[in-house]
């Protein structure tokens, strides 16, 4: 086999030129002549009836693009005088390129951008997009992951929508990701997982949807409002309270309240002395505002508590002593916990603490993925998380056969025995994401 022939390996073309510039490799190839008419079935007795060069784009050698310029015959049947080209079982002809350069463009293109896949080929960034978009709609349906037992359900703002992420919260993988949010997709989604019963807990946050799908396809499950949200929602009412005592303030005052919304944000356990110095002015001169505060405080009790007891103590304490004056400030708050008592409260009836921490961080690095790969239609988008190579995947093995049958000679290994595998995929890590954002391409 000559050099240039062993770079095409294991292509079954002769080469029977060869040339190289600057950017690409130029391969002169002819494909083994048939001997079979496909017409009718007689053996040699066919005669060469014409030819031409065809290109074909292959996979790129040595960070050059290639080119095989095939040379292309037809054949005429003596015996029933059809014409006909033999069929490339190592082309796709329809995109002119070889069936390996359209595996290494589906491979590639869950790690890289289609404009780099492209450059780096020497075709068009349409037909890159084009080859995914078949690679997507042939995996449609074919991901099977593991149904969780504690279920995180989020939204991530892509393209002018909210979508739906699903991940597994113990194993720390992305599950999911639907096109929206809407009560429709989230509940036929849900009923459709294997092995729902098997899931136990939801985490969620305050929307009505999740909530009313998670009941209706797991209704023995627990549903957890997510603290992370309950947090945000305390910290925005706050910032409500200390915006309508500064607009009562006087300029004077006002301008003592220097880095007021950084302080009045942070609990009272992470200030500095110098912090608390600040602060206790502030409150001296302002009383609403240290009022304020320590009503914040209070609030956050609530998830300093060690039991379902203890924090609805904590809440009721806090809800009983808002403020005068302040009451109707604080009772978007109030008002929402109220609604969702049972899946807030929840949290606490647990062995362990369920959050979203993980959904969360999964929706930053598709946030920043979504930055990189923009224009990206949402199919692909949601391809490129959940089909990328390294999922999180656990293989058991069991034995069929003992080793202590008696039927063994010599020395037993476990190959003799035989096993059952069983495979269980719980899906995309968020390592996974990190190596699509950064190009990182696994080696296979």
């Amino acid at each position: 086999m000559t050099t240039p022939a062993s770079l095409l390996y294991p292509l079954t073309l002769a080469v029977t030129a060869f040339k190289e510039d600057e950017y690409d490799y130029h391969f002169h190839v002819e494909a083994p002549e048939p001997n079979t008419c496909p017409g009718c079935g007689v053996v040699d007795d066919l005669v060469k009836y014409g030819k031409n060069d065809q290109a074909y784009r292959d996979v790129p050698i040595h960070g050059k693009r290639v080119t095989l310029w095939l040379q292309r015959r037809r054949y005429r049947c003596n015996s029933c005088m059809s014409v006909f080209r033999p069929a490339l079982n190592d082309m796709d002809e329809s995109r002119a390129m070889t069936k390996r350069l359209m595996t290494y463009i589906e491979k590639a293109v869950l790690y890289r951008t289609n404009n780099e896949i492209a450059r780096e080929c020497g075709i068009e960034e349409k037909t890159v997009r084009l080859v995914f978009a078949a690679f997507v709609e042939r995996q449609k349906g074919q991901l099977e992951f593991v149904t969780p037992r504690v279920l995180g359900v989020d939204e991530l703002y892509l393209q002018k929508q909210f979508c739906c992420v699903l991940t597994n919260i113990e194993q720390q993988t992305v599950i999911e990701l639907l096109p929206n949010r809407s009560l429709e997709l989230v509940t036929s989604t849900f009923m459709a997982l294997p092995d729902r019963k098997n899931v136990e807990v939801v985490s969620t946050d305050m929307y009505k949807n999740y909530l009313a799908a998670a009941r209706e396809a797991f209704p023995h499950a627990k549903p957890v409002v997510d603290k992370f949200h309950v947090v945000k929602m305390a910290n925005e009412a706050m910032e409500v309270v200390r915006k309508s005592i500064k607009k009562g303030l006087s300029d004077h005052h006002r301008r003592l309240l220097k880095n007021d919304r950084k302080l009045m944000l942070m609990r009272e356990r992470d200030l500095t002395p110098l912090n608390k110095l600040v602060i206790s002015e502030w409150f001296d001169k302002i009383p609403a505002l240290g009022e304020a505060y320590a009503s914040k405080e209070r609030f956050f009790k609530l998830y300093d508590a060690s039991d379902l007891k203890e924090a609805t103590l904590a809440y009721d304490e806090w809800r009983r002593t808002i403020p005068a004056g302040q009451e109707e400030l604080w009772g978007g708050l109030a008002g929402t916990v109220d609604r969702w008592r049972g899946p807030i409260f929840n949290y606490f009836t647990m062995d362990y603490r369920v959050t979203n921490a993980f959904t969360e961080s999964a929706n930053r690095k598709m946030k920043d993925l979504n930055r990189a790969t923009r224009g990206m239609s949402f199919d692909s988008f949601r391809a490129k998380v959940l089909l990328g190579a390294k999922h999180k995947v656990v293989r058991s093995r069991v034995a069929k056969a003992s080793p202590f049958d008696g039927t063994f000679m010599g020395r037993w290994t476990p190959d003799m025995a035989g096993y059952d595998e069983t495979v269980r995929n719980y899906g995309t890590p968020l390592s996974t994401m990190d190596d699509i954002l950064y190009g990182n391409e696994p080696v296979a």
